[in-house]
Formats: C-alpha cells, sequence, structure tokens
C-alpha cells in the first residue's frame, strides 16, 4: 500500500463520516463548513489526477496490495455526497449557499 492509496482511503472515510454528522445536523456548529469545504474539493478531483493514479496502477508490482480506492470512485462518491446533502438534510443549506457564493466571490 502506498502512502496516496491510504490518503484516499481515509478521505473515504471522512467523506462517510460527512455524511452520518450532516444527517444529525452537525453541519451547523462549528466547522461545519470544513466539513462542506471537504466534500466540494473532492468533487473536484480532476480527470488528470485519475489518469496519474491509473498509470501508478499499472507500474505496480504483481502481488502489491491494492485499497482499491480510486480518485474516480471517492469524486463519485463525493458527489453523491454533496446531492445527498442538497435533497435530504433541510439544515445543509445554511451552510452549504455560503460556502458556495463565497467561495465564488474569491474566484
Amino acid at each position: 500500500m502506498t502512502v496516496p492509496e491510504a490518503s484516499l482511503q481515509v478521505r473515504k472515510a471522512l467523506a462517510q463520516t460527512v455524511i452520518a454528522m450532516a444527517s444529525h445536523d452537525y453541519l451547523l456548529l462549528e466547522g461545519g463548513e470544513r466539513m462542506v469545504e471537504f466534500i466540494v474539493r473532492n468533487c473536484a478531483i480532476s480527470e488528470l489526477e485519475i489518469e496519474r493514479y491509473k498509470q501508478a496502477l499499472k507500474q505496480r508490482k504483481p502481488g502489491e496490495i491494492s485499497l482499491d480506492v480510486g480518485p474516480g470512485e471517492l469524486r463519485d462518491m463525493c458527489d453523491h455526497v454533496l446531492h445527498l446533502m442538497t435533497t435530504t438534510i433541510p439544515t445543509a443549506t445554511r451552510v452549504l449557499w455560503p460556502y458556495l457564493f463565497e467561495s465564488l466571490a474569491k474566484a
């Protein structure tokens, strides 16, 4: 297992934690905006990063263990988490929209 794979595994677990916490209205507490930021940033994983990961997998030695969590899977999962937050958690909009507007204003 390489460090980037471990990082992807941790990020996947954190995304699962964020949606669980969001369903219990923890996004409204201090740090909720950071959780939204984490999900949005992982929704923005580039195709280039996914392609680099695939190339690294091809160069792997036979028999090396893989966690099977790639950047594409993480991006898809975070897209799904963002969709769930916006459609099933009414309090998420109080954190999500201000964060998105602030991000656009900085751009």
